[in-house]
Order: structure tokens, then sequence, then C-alpha cells
């Protein structure tokens, strides 16, 4: 009879024990998406001012006797068009002088290498001759150079506004030919850019421009001249754009605001704001799940990119990542989830 009683003790306790034990937790519900992969060209903002292309002054390289004049005040010219040519007799005298004691130096420097092979020629004449070969290559370089640039070409399309030198007249290195002014149609939106912005752009990239005056009227343009060296007053690099034909009635002076379109490309997933758990200088962090059953794994992602409702994050693992974009409560590694919108 005792044993029956210790049994009957014993199931009772057993029983006692199930009823108290705690209820297991029920796992948060999420929702998650496999975020929208985007690469596009890389953008940087900037504001300036609308001004007429500057009229610059032509000339010669090299001084000489003004030949040939072939352009005359107020003419339009095309970019590269001749404009003037000095006398290049002399010129030309002195490239043929410069490349026959070119080639007579080769051939003095072979003559003297073939006499050194067979003990004839000393070393030091051997050397005297590959010297006087260099001189002579100078010489040619320098005479090539001072023909070429015996003439002056027009830099881009536009008008001849002054003339300020005459056929037969001796000019001087330097000294001013014509003043010259692009076409009178062509606008110039002048920007200051940074360091770092100045070395991810390129002449020929396209550029948006938006006039404060022309609300709603973004100017298709595009970058026409890079500097090369910074504006100390302004203490940044100041870039020429040019803006293309448009109805607008521009007056010099107006500002504005740029939108540059560089060549290079940034590739990012657009994450919902609310599925970022932090942020810090650039970098952020996101849950997303892995495994079976479902389990909450936080991963560090870097910010790309601020958008209207989404922020651009990148990572490796996104690719094919199933993030978190909707939590009731708070989470942590490793934590068991339930998906609810799992296909």
């Amino acid at each position: 009879m005792a044993w029956i009683l210790a049994a009957a003790t014993i199931f009772t306790i057993g029983c006692g024990d199930q009823q108290n034990s705690p209820p297991q937790a029920t796992p948060p519900k999420v929702k998650v998406k496999q975020l929208e992969r985007v690469t596009e060209r890389n953008s940087f903002k900037t504001a300036g001012t609308v001004t007429t292309q500057q009229q610059v002054k032509l000339s010669f390289k090299k001084g000489g006797i003004i030949k040939t004049i072939l352009t005359a005040e107020g003419r339009s010219v095309k970019q590269g068009e001749l404009l003037a040519q000095l006398n290049l007799a002399e010129h030309e005298s002195k490239l043929i002088q410069a490349q026959t004691a070119h080639d007579k130096s080769i051939r003095d420097q072979e003559r003297i290498e073939n006499l050194h092979k067979d003990s004839v020629a000393t070393l030091e004449q051997l050397q005297d001759a590959r010297s006087n070969l260099d001189v002579h290559k100078s010489n040619l370089r320098i005479a090539q150079f001072n023909l070429e640039y015996a003439s002056i070409k027009a830099p881009r399309a536009g008008k001849i506004v002054k003339q300020l030198a005459e056929e037969g007249e001796l000019i001087g290195q330097g000294m001013p030919v014509f003043i010259f002014s692009s076409s009178g149609e062509n606008w110039v939106f002048k920007a200051g850019i940074s360091e770092s912005q100045l070395a991810q752009i390129s002449i020929g990239d396209s550029v948006s421009v938006s006039m404060n005056v022309f609300p709603g009227n973004p100017i298709p343009a595009h970058v026409m001249l890079t500097p090369q060296s910074i504006d100390p007053q302004a203490s940044s690099y100041e870039i020429e754009i040019e803006l293309a034909h448009n109805n607008l009635k521009m007056v010099s002076g107006y500002t504005g605001k740029a939108e540059v379109f560089t060549m290079s490309r940034t590739t990012y997933f657009k994450l919902p704001p609310k599925a970022l758990i932090e942020s810090t200088d650039g970098t952020g962090a996101v849950y997303h799940v892995k495994g079976e059953p479902p389990l909450a794994k936080r991963e560090d992602v870097k910010i790309v990119k601020i958008g209207k409702d989404f922020i651009g994050v990148s990572a490796e693992f996104l690719e094919v990542a199933q993030v978190i974009v909707e939590r009731q409560v708070q989470l942590k590694t490793g934590q068991q989830v339930e998906v609810l919108n799992q296909k």
C-alpha cells in the first residue's frame, strides 16, 4: 500500500511541474524583401553664374614676318581654321639645316662604332659621336617645333573681334595678332568645384543647369573647360560649362545651379529607411534572414546615397539577402523569427 501512495505522490509532483513550466515564446513576426539593385552615373551639384565666353588674344608662339592673314575683323571662323601664318622661309631653312646635320651625325656615329669594334677608334671618340647625335636630335626637334607653331588657328568656333597686325609686319613672340570671341549665341556657366570633384570630371561630361530666373527649365550643357590651377581668391577650381542653344533670354550675371554627371558609375541597393537599424559616418546596419528555421542576422552596410524615399546601401551579401524591412520588436543576431511574407 505504501508503494501505491509513493507512486501517486510522484505522479502528482510531475503534473505540477508541467502545469507550472513557462510557455514557449513566440518568434517575432517580420517582413523581408530582396532589395532592388541600381547602377547609375555619379554626379555632384555646384553653383555658379552665366557669362559670355571670354575674348582671348591670339598670337604666334614664335616671332617673325607675317606672310598671310586669312581672315578679317567681324568674320566668323570655325574651330581649327587657319587664321594667319608667318613667312616660313626662315623656319623651313632652319629645319632643313637641322635635318641635314642630324642625318650626318647618324652616319658619323655608325662609322665610329664600326671603327671602335676594329679597335681603330677610341672609346672617347665613340662617346663624342653619340653626344653629337643627341645635340642634333634636340636641334631638329626645336626646328620642327618652330615650324609647327608659325601659324595661328582658331581655338573654337567664334568671331574675329579685332585685327591688330597686317601682312608683311614683323611680329614678336607672344604679341597679339587678333582679338577673338566665341560665337555670340554661346553662353558659359562658370562654377567652382573642389579638388575631389575636379578629379572626377572630364571635358565633355554632360551637365544639367537650372537658372534661378527660369525655374522648371533645366538647360542641357557639357563641361567645356577644366582648370589647370586653383583660383586663389575662391580657394576652388573654376570650370566652364557650355550651355546648349535655347530660347531663354540670357543675361550675363544670372546665377543658378548645375548637376555634373561624370563617367564613373556607382552600384547600390535601395533600402527602405525604416529597415536601417543605425547609421554612423557613412555606415549603417540591417537585419536579414538566414537558415531554417529563419534566424535574424545583423550585417553592416555602406551608405552611398540618400534618396527621396530610400537609402542607397552597398555590401556583397545584399546580392541574395532577404533583408528584414518590417519588424515589431528589437531583434538580436541569432534570434528566431517568423517571416510573414515568405514565398
